[in-house]
């Protein structure tokens, strides 16, 4: 799986290192072996999404055209990524969630830290589509409904196919990794213990989904979870054994005992 994640980030590199001087960050602990399966089960309520993941964007990225290949700093082409504050507005939030989902400096914003809350603060920062999305009630909604089309609806075994390659098999599981890592950040409007957990039970699905492909990454869903169960009750920090430096808030990087706190704090919740 690591394998597939490095290659990914290279690709994703060839795109953009020329407007960046700082390569990220690629933590050299391996991420631990995940359980077999869940102490509980994400259930049948996980609700069924279209098969086609894709939409037709009123609005891309300038990658490939010729004012992207006369840019030489990383400045010119952040700049260009904005987007127009017009066609913003206009924007229906499942479309801007997916052009989010597509921001070209994602990967690379995203493991440029030591520690997630500080690359998650940049991305806020350097992008003004993600922020305006945290603006629109909806946003949870709109990134879960994606996050389910990529994780439940798609024969995931197409990824074990001898004829897939690493970075084919690298951008479907960063695909299903971003919108774990944003949906950490909503905060509901009403600061609503129920919508935490039903954010906590999508994401016990998606996890039990990973648990079936070797490949996929589980550090970031792990972090999302503690997250939402941090926010559901403030309490829970105290039962998650590795949360100071390195911890599953900083790094991601995973004990097994936070591994089966974590599972079984996600269980009491959504089965209750």
């Amino acid at each position: 799986m690591k394998n597939y994640i490095i290659t990914i980030m290279t690709c994703s590199l060839l795109v953009c290192c020329r407007h960046e001087q700082k390569e990220p960050i690629i933590p050299e602990e391996p991420e631990p072996e995940a359980p077999y399966e869940m102490p509980c089960s994400c259930g049948d309520e996980w609700p069924q999404e279209e098969t086609n993941c894709d939409r037709d964007l009123p609005w891309n990225f300038p990658i490939g055209t010729d004012e992207w290949n006369k840019m030489t700093t990383h400045q010119e082409a952040l700049d260009a990524c904005q987007i127009p504050e017009e066609i913003l507005a206009s924007l229906s939030t499942e479309d801007l969630t997916e052009i989010c989902l597509q921001y070209p400096f994602l990967v690379v914003s995203l493991t440029s830290c030591n520690s997630y809350d500080p690359c998650l603060n940049a991305l806020f920062r350097e992008f003004n589509g993600i922020r305006e999305l945290f603006l629109r009630e909806d946003a949870a909604k709109a990134l879960l409904k994606k996050y389910r089309c990529l994780m439940q609806n798609r024969n995931l075994s197409f990824l074990e196919e001898p004829t897939m390659s690493d970075v084919e098999k690298g951008l479907f599981t960063l695909s299903t990794v971003y919108p774990e890592f944003l949906i950490s950040r909503y905060q509901t409007p009403d600061d609503s213990k129920e919508d935490y957990i039903e954010i906590l039970q999508q994401l016990v699905c998606g996890y039990e989904k990973k648990l079936m492909y070797p490949f996929f990454s589980y550090k970031v869903n792990f972090y999302a979870r503690a997250v939402m169960l941090v926010k559901i009750d403030e309490q829970n920090l105290e039962s998650i054994p590795q949360k100071g430096n390195n911890g599953v808030f900083e790094r991601g990087w995973l004990d097994e005992p936070t591994v089966s706190a974590i599972d079984e704090l996600s269980c009491q919740y959504i089965t209750n």
